[in-house]
């Protein structure tokens, strides 16, 4: 016996913003303004589409929420000393936030449990008689090819960007020549702090799956958590010569800072092919993996005794 069942949920968003700005004339040479940005936005998908690459549709009870925040402020100083010299200071800070979360539905159990994990609550693997280690098992899914989703996206995530900015710009005007020169410098912070993945069992037909005989198992273990910091600057010089009424003439030059971007947490590593054995033995190796120089602690040891190398160049956070 076939049948076919139809499930409707409304997907809510909502988006609240307000702008305000601040002026003041301190004197006729001096002039405040302030400025600030505010947004928050919220945003719930109830049937979202698995990662596994299967053919399903999600199952009722596993939406995945979105929320999104923006914060916007600056902070400007202009002063005229006279006629031909101007002076602009700004200072500046940006926020955004970002967070994704699935949703897990509570179940309860009615005849006895099929296992010792069965209990009452949010689902778990453990809840499905799905043995897993512990940090999967908050995460589950299960897909059957063709037919249903039980676990939704699975993904979960936050992250926080603070952005510290500070720019002076100086104008003078004298005959023919418009100068302009200045410089800025910015402070970035990414924060990464939580992130999962999901503990998926897929199964390519409903028999596999009364079974127990899945097609493919998917978990991602690891510290996720990254604390990201980076200085910038930047410095500049333009002259605008007014050659004739009709001509101008511009000439400048920039310069530009990227900073190295650096790891808080020593978690920050890469892979050196120059360095790497090119016939590792069959037990593994360490050799060729180069990890910051703020690596936490005492370098792991791989299977042949190797061990990667600590950075000599400053892959930690820039002071």
């Amino acid at each position: 016996m076939t049948g076919n069942s139809t499930f409707s949920f409304p997907c809510p968003y909502r988006d609240d913003q307000f702008v305000s700005n601040l002026d003041f004339y301190q004197t006729e040479k001096s002039h405040l303004s302030g400025k600030f940005f505010f947004m928050d936005s919220n945003q719930t998908i109830e049937f979202p589409g698995n990662n596994i690459g299967l053919t399903t549709v999600t199952v009722p009870g596993f939406p995945q929420e979105t929320s999104n925040g923006f914060r916007d402020f600056s902070f400007t100083h202009t002063y005229a000393f006279n006629d031909h010299l101007v002076n602009q200071a700004v200072l500046g800070y940006h926020r955004t936030s970002g967070l994704l979360s699935q949703v897990y539905p509570k179940i309860s159990f009615a005849n006895t449990p099929a296992c010792t994990g069965s209990v009452s609550g949010v689902v778990t693997l453990a809840s499905l008689c799905v043995p897993g280690p512990a940090f999967d098992n908050p995460f589950p899914q299960i897909l059957v090819q063709g037919a249903f989703n039980l676990g939704g996206n699975g993904q979960g995530a936050s992250i926080f960007q603070n952005f510290y900015d500070f720019d002076d710009s100086v104008a003078y005007v004298r005959g023919k020549h418009s100068l302009h020169f200045g410089g800025g410098i910015d402070r970035s912070q990414i924060n990464f702090p939580n992130f999962h993945f999901l503990a998926a069992l897929g199964f390519a037909t409903f028999s596999d799956f009364l079974e127990g005989s899945p097609l493919i198992s998917v978990d991602l273990p690891g510290l996720f958590g990254r604390e990201w910091r980076v200085w910038n600057g930047n410095l500049y010089v333009q002259d605008d010569v007014k050659i004739l009424p009709r001509l101008t003439l511009n000439l400048g030059f920039r310069y530009e800072r990227q900073g190295q971007l650096g790891e808080l947490l020593g978690r920050a590593s890469t892979f050196d092919t120059a360095t790497a054995n090119p016939n590792p033995p069959t037990a593994g190796t360490l050799q060729g993996y180069v990890v910051s120089s703020n690596f936490p602690g005492s370098l792991p040891i791989g299977p042949d005794g190797s061990a990667p190398t600590r950075a000599h160049t400053k892959h930690g956070p820039e002071q």
